[in-house]
């Protein structure tokens, strides 16, 4: 970490700005002294949300079925729980594992769309836990977003984040949202637009995800309430404007 410190210190002797995608980041920018103030800008992440084609829920659930070897009879009428993102350790997939084995409840099934180093570790976590016949990893689905609607709560477990693009997917997509308090998450989602608890915590976040999956009533105002947010206040062309007045102001300095 001291070396990856060092490194960021040394760029920033000749950047004359530097964006964050979260609060959160810049926070940490400035504790490290990874360069002054007037450097630190923070910029969150945005999208077009209006321009994802999203599935209908029965769709969606359809084309991941099909993805599904031995799938088992009535799964898709079960509480669907979801993640996407690459399967690498940061991510701390083990987390959402362990939280579906805390819950041990046959109504609900867990779904992580993505791929990468850690597929082998996770897959061993689930057979471990003997939960192969509710918690399926599906590769090769690029992009995911279409199929987001597929499920009935989104959960981000990571322990390092900035502000993940599928977080905001989520978002638009309407989904009751629990993540993990990590990078900029928390400063997009609270304090009504989901449910945030601390990292690497099985039993909290399984009681997170057994609340929203049994309160639809609380699905339903926490997914409107993200939604609305991100197609307000996370826009791609907020996050373009933002960056271009910074350039402008850098230029109007060097004229």
């Amino acid at each position: 970490q001291h070396c990856y410190i060092l490194f960021h210190k040394f760029a920033a002797l000749f950047q004359d700005a530097i964006i964050n995608v979260s609060e959160y980041d810049r926070q940490l920018a400035l504790r490290y002294k990874i360069a002054p103030a007037k450097k630190l800008f923070t910029i969150h992440n945005g999208i077009d949300a209006a321009g994802i084609k999203f599935l209908d829920k029965d769709s969606a659930r359809e084309a991941l079925l099909e993805r599904i070897r031995n799938q088992e009879s009535g799964i898709r009428n079960l509480r669907w729980i979801a993640s996407v993102g690459r399967l690498v350790a940061e991510k701390n997939y083990e987390t959402l594992i362990d939280a579906a084995a805390a819950m041990n409840d046959p109504s609900v099934a867990f779904f992580i769309i993505g791929k990468g180093p850690e597929e082998r570790n996770l897959e061993s976590r689930i057979r471990k836990h003997g939960l192969e016949r509710r918690f399926h990893i599906l590769k090769n689905m690029v992009p995911a977003a279409p199929y987001l609607k597929a499920f009935d709560v989104f959960a981000i477990p990571s322990v390092k984040e900035g502000l993940p693009y599928t977080l905001l997917e989520a978002m638009a997509a309407g989904l009751p949202i629990v993540a993990t308090r990590t990078g900029g998450m928390p400063e997009v989602l609270e304090p009504e637009r989901g449910i945030v608890v601390p990292p690497r915590d099985p039993a909290t976040l399984a009681d997170a995800i057994q609340k929203l999956a049994g309160d639809a009533s609380l699905q339903k105002t926490l997914g409107a309430n993200a939604r609305t947010y991100v197609e307000r206040e996370l826009t791609l062309t907020q996050m373009i404007e933002k960056t271009t007045a910074i350039y402008n102001k850098l230029s109007l300095r060097t004229e």
